[in-house]
């Protein structure tokens, strides 16, 4: 079997032999074969007698030096054989030749590093490293401060670079990226493309002169910053492709702080250096086609020859647009349907109780109407003006149709004898007059007019007995003004008034008959 051999040095088992004398129970000294027994460490001594190995500390000890004790008292001739093991130390200089190993190659402790130089001949095995469980244990190092670890913890590899300087991947030609089944994750060609695949299929990639992405770009930006900002000293163009043809570019020229975009290389709509944005158009301006919208919240549509403007509603009648002030709606435009016909209708009084005006008839007998606030037709409900807001005059072809049916009268009476009293009275107080602020306006050109005063009226019907408040030739009402004073104002409704005297007109004509 092969064993270390005794160049001093490198390692030392000494073989001896004694004849033993009769009643020996010790053995030492001048061997029969081998010299002086010698031993440094008994530990590392074998003995046996006639051929059977004895056993240590059982059979004899080692604890005289160089001597082997304690044996049974031996008989004379028998054969005492001793093999002496001491130590021996390893080869600690350089090995200029190939080494191999065929086993395994276990290195213990950190007082010697062990150092290989020239070729390492793995002999066709592997080189292995278990998982490691903590810094120290299991790792790949490189550099004076174990900059550089590579190691499996058990679940995932790492290849870690704890140092000052660079982790640098080289190629000569390429890098690649690639999953353990054999696809592409990334690609770095060296003078050419670096790209980044999705499922083995290329996504992003560097070109001369930018990127080429495949697919959707999403972009998510969080609750502050910016989403993305792009920097150019030249002009700079984003052209937009379907199936490699460009459908359009949007951009901006050096310079200059408009953002136009571009439709088959003619400009379609632009933001303006003021946030302004147009479309059709490259200045602001009414007199100019095309559409503007100012940030501050102005819309102007200017359009030649045409309309500039169509709203519709499908489906239903209703609000076809609303108008605001402060959040609350003070009008509206929209449709409605009065007798199986479409009109159209304006409120401009919303809200409950609200008035408008909407279409009425048709096209073949159309006319304007009241309406209440939902476009609604409101018959006999609605005024024109107001005592304290009136109109000035009305120009019309015809006069007013006022309803006179008596299917929608009651209580038809002939006047009383107080109330052909009051007429007559009444018949007295027409007068001319002008109006004071057409005077303060016009001056001596102010017309004028004729008619009665409500005043002088009223008197007349007191004088008769009558309350004038009862009847509707007479109308008085009072309102609270913008500065909040009280104002009242009296006015007569003149169609009714002149019914009123002239009933008193047979009764003279009697009159004068009887005295005739």
């Amino acid at each position: 079997m092969p064993y270390l051999g005794k160049t001093p040095s490198q390692a030392t088992r000494q073989r001896y032999y004694k004849t033993a004398s009769a009643g020996d129970t010790s053995v030492s000294g001048t061997m029969t074969t081998g010299g002086t027994l010698t031993f440094t460490d008994g530990e590392f001594v074998d003995v046996s007698v006639n051929g059977v190995a004895l056993v240590a500390g059982t059979d004899y000890n080692t604890s005289t030096a160089n001597t082997i004790a304690g044996l049974s008292a031996l008989s004379a001739g028998d054969q005492v054989e001793i093999v002496v093991y001491d130590t021996f130390s390893v080869f600690s200089g350089d090995v200029d030749s190939n080494m191999s190993v065929g086993g395994n190659l276990t290195v213990t402790g950190s007082a010697e590093i062990p150092q290989l130089g020239g070729v390492l001949d793995t002999n066709g095995n592997n080189i292995e490293f278990p998982d490691s469980s903590g810094a120290e244990v299991n790792r790949l190092k490189f550099g004076a401060g174990d900059d550089l670890q590579i190691y499996h913890d058990g679940s995932d590899s790492y290849i870690n670079d704890t140092g000052t300087g660079n982790l640098r991947l080289a190629g000569s030609s390429q890098v690649d990226i690639i999953s353990s089944g054999g696809e592409f994750m990334a690609k770095f060609i060296a003078d050419g493309a670096a790209t980044l695949y999705h499922n083995n299929a290329a996504k992003i990639s560097t070109t001369a002169t930018g990127i080429d992405v495949q697919g959707q770009v999403i972009a998510t930006k969080g609750s502050t910053g910016t989403l993305a900002t792009f920097t150019d000293g030249v002009a700079t163009n984003f052209t937009l492709k379907t199936d490699g043809s460009s459908v359009g570019t949007f951009g901006t020229e050096a310079g200059s702080t408009q953002l136009a975009f571009m439709v088959a290389n003619t400009e379609a709509a632009r933001f303006d250096g003021s946030r302004n944005f147009l479309i059709g158009k490259t200045a602001l301006g009414t007199a100019n086609d095309g559409l503007q919208v100012k940030p501050a919240g102005e819309l102007v549509v200017t359009r030649d020859g045409n309309h500039s403007l169509i709203l519709n509603r499908k489906s239903s009648d209703g609000n076809i647009a609303l108008f605001q002030k402060d959040g609350t709606t003070v009008g509206t435009i929209g449709s409605v349907v009065v007798n199986t016909t479409l009109n159209g209708f304006i409120v401009l009084e919303p809200g409950s109780g609200g008035a408008g005006i909407a279409g009425y008839g048709g096209a073949s007998n159309g006319a304007l109407v009241p309406c209440n606030e939902s476009g609604a037709i409101a018959d006999n409900a609605k005024d024109w003006g107001a005592s304290s807001a009136r109109w000035d005059d009305i120009f019309a072809s015809n006069g007013t149709i006022q309803t006179s049916d008596e299917n929608e009268k009651q209580n038809i009476a002939s006047l009383t004898s107080a109330e052909i009293t009051a007429a007559k009275a009444i018949s007295k107080l027409f007068k001319t007059f002008k109006w004071k602020d057409k005077v303060t306006a016009k001056g001596d050109a102010a017309r004028t007019h004729t008619g009665v005063i409500a005043q002088e009226v009223q008197a007349a019907m007191s004088a008769a007995g009558l309350d004038a408040t009862k009847y509707a030739f007479w109308c008085s009402d009072t309102w609270t003004n913008d500065d909040g004073s009280e104002q009242t104002r009296m006015g007569v409704r003149y169609p009714e008034l002149m019914s009123f005297v002239l009933s008193s007109i047979e009764d003279r004509i009697t009159a004068l008959e009887n005295a005739q």
